[in-house]
């Protein structure tokens, strides 16, 4: 397995500095490499799958404002008749409430330095280079989106054994979020051991309805929930500590979040983009006498635009 090695007195490496980034982007930027970045993309899915359900992408330029979401400015309705004109009057005034915030994407990408001999011994020596620093950068992004989503919600605790309607757990813990936000959850996010362990303890139910729910899907468990999506997580990452899920196994997320949405819209997270020359990635090649020097770079900053009625279960 490759390591990403950290040279002596460079506190920085591996992460990517340009002194210049124009230039660099200018004398160094792949366009075959780049494309092939998109290619890698479509044909492993799972991440970007996994980072858009946990923060979908809202494009921005670098430097961006974006509205805190306001649960009573997003539900805010004209009581009292005060969108009625008066004859001979002007409309009432509606004014968007809630703190406006700044804020930047940051440059972010990895370098993966190759001895021109591996070239010479394996022809897509640069392209696997670029596969494996992508997939480093979603996993990364995954653990933001998943840290910053897990450092706001309501922790509940609650013990899933044979019998247990763990769906009503799951239906309190969106009313409850939609009673605090004002809008409900429409993401629900497992950890694998606790999607396993509502399995089992819905197919230890007498009740013939909690037995049949042991049963569902993904998809038809967001059916039975009323929302748009549920995900189970499956993915790993090596750690410092060995292999670790990507998302906590006994953890449950509910949240909103919304694909395609603006910079303003009432959900409680997003990552913002900044597209670069060649897409959301960027690819650059430097060559030097025995080396070449593949680096993939892009622009994002996953921000928790709202904290209320993100729920959590922690399943025992």
């Amino acid at each position: 397995m490759s390591k990403l090695i950290i040279p002596a007195g460079l506190a920085l490496a591996p992460k990517v500095a340009f002194a210049n980034e124009n230039a660099f982007a200018d004398t160094f930027l792949s366009q075959p490499l780049t494309e092939y970045s998109v290619g890698w993309r479509q044909e492993h899915a799972e991440l970007e799958q996994l980072l858009e359900f946990l923060a979908p992408k809202v494009r921005a330029a670098r430097r961006f404002e974006f509205r805190v979401a306001n649960s009573k400015a997003a539900f805010a309705a004209a009581e009292n008749g005060q969108d009625i004109r008066a004859l001979g009057a002007e409309f009432n005034v509606y004014r968007e409430t809630g703190d406006i915030v700044q804020g930047k994407t940051l440059s972010k990408g990895l370098t993966k330095v190759l001895d021109k001999d591996e070239i010479h011994d394996n022809p897509m020596a640069e392209e696997e280079a670029v596969a494996e620093i992508m997939s480093i950068l979603y996993r990364s992004e995954i653990i933001r989106a998943f840290g910053v989503l897990n450092a706001a919600a309501t922790n509940a605790a609650k013990t899933w054994s044979a019998g247990t309607d763990a769906d009503s757990d799951l239906i309190a813990a969106i009313s409850a979020g939609g009673d605090d936000a004002g809008l409900n959850p429409n993401r629900v996010l497992f950890g694998q051991t606790a999607w396993q362990k509502r399995v089992l303890a819905l197919r230890g139910s007498e009740k013939a309805g909690g037995f049949a729910s042991a049963g569902l899907d993904e998809a038809g468990l967001a059916g039975l929930l009323g929302i748009d999506e549920v995900m189970v997580c499956k993915q790993r990452y090596q750690g410092g500590s060995g292999k670790t899920a990507l998302v906590t196994n006994n953890l449950v997320l509910a949240y909103n979040a919304q694909a395609g949405a603006g910079r303003n819209d009432p959900s409680n997270v997003k990552r913002f983009v900044t597209p670069t020359a060649g897409g959301d990635f960027a690819v650059f090649r430097e060559e030097k006498p025995a080396t070449v020097a593949v680096t993939v770079a892009h622009y994002s900053n996953v921000v928790l635009t709202s904290s209320a009625g993100v729920r959590k279960l922690t399943i025992s």
